[in-house]
């Protein structure tokens, strides 16, 4: 294995973005794909990037994951029980999983996962001093006496405890965040600042080399406990490596010369080659490719600030809501997401929450039929007459955003499209500079608290929460309240009912759609396991010849 890791690390990219795959030993397993956005650190505790939370995915693990179909399973924990009030949760681990073998440890050798690891690795999270994203996920922590006044601890080797103050019925979901996996003390202690670019975890692959930039390489766990169905040793895989190549058309071409197993996303560079108009794979390269879409818990969305206090607000003719309401019926999202989008996605016609989430069949508030003359009457009601609002998108959504511009003219409405970058779209934002703007809303976790939490009025942005549009409704808190602590699924869809039926009332937002994660593979690809939360499992994949 020593002499494989030298051959694979040898492997590197040259400055003109061509790569040099000579040097892997044809006898090893190598899954190869790229990552155009890069990687900025691998910690659990600090990743703020997609893009590190699939690296980091498959290097750590916490004490439960979600599988496939978005079901809480068990990980690192075998087993747990939650106490008849909701409020304290007991994990009991496994006692065969061990870290990776790390100069970090006694003889380099990894040391068995205790309970005390997960107490540490969550202070970690909590600890003031500390630079974690992943704060909110213990909130409701209760910091009393009996968890030594930080939440959780290890009662023994085995067994561990979390206590909340009050019933939290996604707190599962929540610790299944990749924030929450656990890692060593020894590393920490060893590696300080830099534990970011030498990650010591559990999980089926283990670090081996990160030039940063331009090539990161995972190696085989050995020591892996997890087993197939069928009991076999995982992962199949001998290695992993993720390059960072930032031009997707260079990808693509390296795809097609075999150079990656997998490419993720669709770019516009090539989506025209690989796509047809209804969003499937061309039949003339099915014999070279493989292609998968799921629902991604991830909804599009326009936005408007309904905060008067905010000079932008104050007097546009878009604090009026009957003329967002127009906004709403304006749009054909079915006819948007077939010529825009390939088909990629689903027109939002059920509201906010997003397809692929759990119980998402149980919303019947229905609130985005395309309706051009209701809209026509809605400015009319309104009395619009024709002032100029400004829509701010970031530039890779210009086209989109034409489109939208033109629809909304067709019925009377004088918009006008401001393409920006990235940071000054999020400085606008910030700022209070738009109150008419494209976001979309991604979920940390799959539950609904965490999609309608963007309009509860105590999360106000940029302070205090993802509250952007400053939405304020008294009703629609008290229903938000409710609902995070709501263990009765009947009673938590009809109070999403009632919340979806205020948005479509007061319309702080338009939903436009519904995304898909949308993967490319090589046909000698197999076993590749993905959910909605678009993570990316690799521990089962066999790459056959």
């Amino acid at each position: 294995m020593r002499v494989f890791w030298l051959l694979l690390i040898g492997v590197f990219v040259h400055s003109c973005g061509s790569i040099d795959e000579e040097d892997i030993n044809a006898n090893k397993t190598v899954f190869r794909y790229n990552e155009a956005a890069g990687i900025s650190k691998l910690d659990p505790a600090r990743t703020t990037s997609f893009e590190d939370i699939i690296a980091i995915g498959h290097v750590f693990e916490g004490l439960v994951a979600l599988n496939e179909e978005m079901i809480v399973v068990p990980s690192i924990a075998s087993d747990w029980d939650i106490s008849e009030d909701g409020r304290k949760y007991t994990f009991y681990l496994r006692n065969d999983v061990y870290f990776h073998d790390d100069k970090c440890f006694a003889a380099s050798e990894g040391r068995r996962v205790v309970a005390s690891d997960f107490e540490y690795s969550f202070f970690r999270i909590v600890d003031p001093s500390e630079p974690s994203p992943g704060k909110y996920i213990f909130d409701n922590a209760d910091k009393s006496e009996e968890s030594n006044y930080i939440g959780f601890k290890a009662i023994d080797d085995r067994t561990f405890c979390i206590y909340l103050k009050r019933p939290q019925p996604s707190f599962l979901n929540m610790l299944c965040l990749k924030h929450c996996s656990v890692v060593p003390h020894e590393a920490i202690d060893l590696y300080g600042e830099d534990f970011r670019a030498n990650p010591v975890g559990t999980g089926p692959f283990k670090f081996a080399f990160w030039n940063e930039d331009v090539k990161l390489v995972l190696l085989k766990n050995d020591e892996y406990w997890d087993r197939s169905e069928n009991g076999d040793t995982l992962p199949y895989l001998d290695a992993i490596t993720i390059t960072f190549l930032p031009d997707r058309h260079q990808e693509y071409m390296q795809f097609k010369l075999g150079k990656y197993e997998m490419i993720s996303g669709l770019d516009q560079s090539f989506q025209e080659t690989l796509l047809t108009d209804f969003g499937e794979l061309k039949e003339s390269l099915d014999s070279t490719m493989t292609f998968t879409k799921l629902p991604w818990l991830k909804t599009d969305y326009l936005g408007f600030l309904v905060d008067t206090t905010k000079k932008v607000a104050k007097n546009s003719p878009l604090s009026n809501r009957l003329v967002r309401q127009a906004v709403n019926y304006a749009l054909d999202r079915d006819e948007l997401v077939t010529y825009m989008r390939k088909n990629i996605g689903k027109g939002a016609s059920r509201g906010f929450l997003p397809r692929g989430m759990p119980g998402f069949d149980q919303l019947t508030v229905a609130r985005n039929e395309f309706d051009p003359e209701k809209s026509r009457e809605l400015l009319r009601k309104a009395g619009y007459a024709g002032e100029p609002i400004k829509l701010i998108v970031a530039n890779q959504y210009k086209q989109m955003c034409n489109y939208i511009q033109r629809k909304l003219k067709e019925v009377g409405l004088d918009v006008q499209v401001d393409a920006v970058s990235k940071s000054v779209h999020r400085k606008d934002m910030a700022t209070f500079q738009a109150n008419f703007f494209l976001k979309n809303w991604t979920a940390d976790y799959p539950d609904p608290t965490n999609f309608y939490q963007l309009f509860y009025s105590n999360n106000f942005a940029p302070e205090n929460g993802p509250n952007y549009t400053h939405f304020n409704n008294k009703k629609y808190d008290q229903c938000f309240e409710r609902l995070l602590e709501e263990t009765n699924d009947s009673v938590k869809w009809s109070l999403c009912n009632q919340l979806e039926a205020i948005l479509v009332e007061d319309a702080p937002i338009i939903p436009l759609f519904y995304d898909e994660t949308v993967r490319f593979f090589s046909p000698r690809v197999t076993g590749i396991k993905a959910n909605s939360m678009n993570q990316l499992d690799l521990s089962e994949v066999k790459m056959n010849n």
